[in-house]
Formats: C-alpha cells, sequence, structure tokens
C-alpha cells in the first residue's frame, strides 16, 4: 500500500506518533520529524502495511529504506545506509511532511 506522510501520521495521531519516538517535540517549532525518527518510522509502516510514504517536493521513503529528499544536503536519493546522516531524510521537509510541525514559527532546515 502507498499513502501520503501527511495523512499517515495523522491517522497515527500525535500522542502514538511522540510515544514511540516518531515525532519529538521541540518547543515552539511543534513536533519534528529528525534523525531519531527514522527507525520509528520504518517500523511504523512495517506494522501498518505501508510500502510506500510519499510527500511534497519529491520526497518519498519506502519501507525497505530507499528514498528521495531533493532538499537534502547530502545524498538526494538512494538507500538509508548511504546517508551519513538519518536526519538528512527530512531536512527541510517537516513544513511539508508533518501536520503537527509548527509552520509559523519553524524554519525550513528544521530536521538537522
Amino acid at each position: 500500500m502507498e499513502a501520503q506522510i501527511w495523512s499517515f501520521l495523522l491517522g497515527v495521531g500525535l500522542e502514538e506518533l511522540e510515544q514511540r519516538g516518531v515525532l519529538q517535540n521541540h518547543g515552539t517549532m511543534g513536533y519534528l520529524l529528525r534523525a531519531g525518527s527514522v527507525e520509528p518510522l520504518l517500523a511504523l509502516m512495517r506494522e501498518r502495511n505501508v510500502e510506500l510514504l510519499q510527500g511534497e517536493n519529491m520526497w518519498s521513503l519506502k519501507v525497505n529504506g530507499d528514498f528521495v529528499n531533493r532538499t537534502s544536503p547530502s545524498l538526494k536519493a538512494g538507500n538509508l545506509s548511504q546517508l551519513s546522516q538519518p536526519g538528512n531524510l527530512f531536512t527541510g521537509k517537516n513544513r511539508y511532511l508533518n501536520p503537527f510541525f509548527n509552520r509559523e514559527t519553524g524554519e525550513a532546515g528544521d530536521a538537522e
């Protein structure tokens, strides 16, 4: 199954996402997808039988770790095992992928 990440995260709900470590509270920026979010997000995808998450601006993540993030400061597409910093998966993307991000106070490079 494929899903839009925005809808997927909304469907799971903030409380569960925070408990599982997918989202981390970052004060005025709200909740962020960060480096520590990668493994819990993949686990959640497997549990919910989601093979592919897609987001705005050519972002995607497959359950096998293949990804695309055109705004990453390093590798723009490949497998998570190739990333020196897993948080690069979300660089510049919280605003577009994450319904629990505070778009009024958050910055574009919010996931480092």
